[in-house]
C-alpha cells in the first residue's frame, strides 16, 4: 500500500471551509435546560477526541482504511486505521492476540515484521504461530494485518504562549513490554504510530450555567466550527460563546515527539518533550534517533525484573553499551566488554547524528553512537532529502512507507 500521509491529510482537512473540525459550545439536559459546555481538562479531551472521529474517519475512506475504534476503554490506540481489503477479507486476528512467528520466523520487533513482508512481496497469505488466551495456533493472516496504522488524540492546555507543552503519550508499561497487553492488535502489526495533539487555552470570563436565560448567547447550531478558535483569534464572537481559545493543531508521530523522562504525576506515563514551541512538535525535534531506539528506552526504563536500569538518555546509553538483549524473550545480560562509542560528526544515510543530552544540572553532553542501518521510518525522512546537503536521495520501498 501507498504511504498513508496522515499529517498532510489531517491539517488539509481542519481547514476546509466545507468539512471543518466542530466543537459543541452547550449541552441539552433530560430536561429540557441547556448548559454551557464545560471547559475542564476531561470534558475538553473527550471534545476533541469526538471531533477528531468524523474528519480520521474520512481520511481513512480516501486512502483505502476502515476506522475501528477499541474494544475496550483505554484500550491503544483511540483509533486503529486497517486497510480496507482486510476488511472485505475478514480478519481472523483478534485484539489481545500475541503475534509470535510468521512463516517459520520469529518476530520480535517490528523491523523484524517489515524483513518479512519486504522480502515476500507477492506472498498475500502468511501461515502465523499466535497466542490466544494461553493457547497457541497457527492462522492464515493476510498480509494486511500487519499494515495497520495507530493514531491518538492527546490533548493539554496552556496559559499563555510562553507556557511549555507537554502532552502524556501514554503507558510505557502495557504493550512496550508485551506486545498484546491494553492493546487493540499486537503491538507489532502497526506500520506507523501518529499522534494529534491539540494545544488549547480556556476562555476567561466565559458565561456558564444554564443557557435558557441566555438565548442571547447560546443560539442554534449547537456547534462551532473549530477553525474560527484556531491559531491567535483571541476576541469573543457575537454568535458562539466556545469554552477555548487559541487552539492549535499538531500532528507527527509517536516516537518523534516523546522525551526522556515520565509525566508529571504518572511515572507510568510517557512524557513528550516539553518546550513552548509548536514548531518544534511540527518538526518532530524529539530526543530519539529511531522509532526502534524510542520503543527500547520506555521497555526498560527505570527498572526492569526488579533490578534498576536508567531514568535519562545519558544513562542508557551507557547501560545499552554494557547490556545484550533479547527482544523476544526481554532476558538482559551484562556484556564481558564494554562497547567502545564512536563519535561521528557527518551526517551521512546509514550513521546516527551526534546530537546533545542536557543533564539535571543543565549541562550539554555529546551524544553518540555506533553506525547502522536506518530503519523503514528513518530512511523514509531521509529519501525524501538529505538533511546535510539537501539533495534528493532515491526512494526505497518499505512496506509502511
Amino acid at each position: 500500500m501507498p504511504r498513508l500521509p496522515f499529517d498532510e491529510a489531517f491539517h488539509s482537512e481542519i481547514t476546509s471551509p466545507s468539512e471543518p473540525l466542530e466543537l459543541p459550545t452547550s449541552i441539552n439536559t433530560n430536561k429540557g435546560n441547556k448548559w454551557a459546555f464545560p471547559a475542564d481538562s476531561r470534558s475538553m479531551s473527550s471534545a476533541f477526541e469526538i471531533a477528531c472521529v468524523n474528519i480520521t474517519k474520512r481520511i481513512a475512506d480516501r486512502y483505502g482504511y476502515v476506522l475501528v475504534e477499541p474494544v475496550e476503554e483505554k484500550y491503544y490506540p483511540d483509533f486503529a486505521l486497517t486497510p480496507v481489503e482486510l476488511a472485505e477479507k475478514q480478519s481472523l486476528l483478534r485484539p489481545k492476540d500475541k503475534l509470535l512467528k510468521i512463516g517459520a520466523e520469529r518476530v520480535e520487533s517490528r523491523n523484524d515484521v517489515e524483513t518479512i513482508l519486504r522480502e515476500n512481496p507477492d506472498t498475500e497469505t502468511f501461515e502465523c504461530l499466535i497466542e490466544r488466551e494461553g493457547e497457541r495456533s497457527r492462522l492464515p493472516l493476510h498480509r494486511e494485518e500487519f499494515m495497520r496504522v495507530a493514531v491518538d488524540v492527546k490533548t493539554t492546555y496552556r496559559q499563555s504562549p510562553t507556557h511549555s507543552i507537554k502532552f502524556a503519550l501514554g503507558s510505557r508499561t502495557s504493550f512496550l513490554h508485551n506486545s498484546s497487553k491494553n492493546i487493540q492488535y499486537d503491538y507489532k502489526c502497526y506500520a506507523e504510530h501518529w499522534i494529534i495533539g491539540i494545544v488549547y487555552r480556556r476562555r476567561e470570563n466565559r458565561t456558564t450555567g444554564n443557557a435558557a436565560e441566555l438565548t442571547t448567547h447560546h443560539p442554534e447550531p449547537e456547534q462551532i466550527r473549530l477553525d474560527t478558535v484556531l491559531g491567535n483569534h483571541n476576541g469573543s464572537n457575537d454568535q458562539y460563546d466556545p469554552p477555548v481559545e487559541n487552539v492549535s493543531v499538531i500532528v507527527n508521530k509517536k516516537w518523534k515527539i516523546a522525551g526522556e523522562n515520565t509525566g508529571s504525576g504518572n511515572t507510568n506515563s510517557i512524557a513528550s518533550i516539553s518546550t513552548p514551541s509548536l514548531d518544534e512538535f511540527r518538526e518532530g525535534d524529539g530526543v530519539f534517533e529511531s522509532r526502534d531506539e524510542f520503543k527500547q528506552y520506555w521497555r526498560y526504563y527505570s527498572e526492569y525484573n526488579d533490578e534498576e536500569t536508567y531514568t535519562s538518555l545519558e544513562e542508557f546509553y551507557r547501560w545499552r553499551s554494557e547490556t545484550t538483549i533479547d527482544e523476544l524473550t526481554g532476558e538482559v545480560t551484562a556484556t564481558t566488554e564494554t562497547k567502545q562509542l564512536t563519535d561521528f560528526n557527518q551526517d551521512e544515510p546509514g550513521e546516527r547524528v551526534e546530537k546533545q543530552s542536557v543533564d539535571s544540572e543543565g549541562k550539554a553532553h555529546p551524544r553518540a553512537e555506533t553506525p547502522h542501518p536506518l530503519s523503514p521510518d528513518e530512511y523514509a525522512d531521509v529519501a525524501v532529502e538529505d538533511r546535510a546537503g539537501g539533495q534528493a536521495l532515491p526512494l526505497k520501498q518499505f512496506t509502511n512507507a
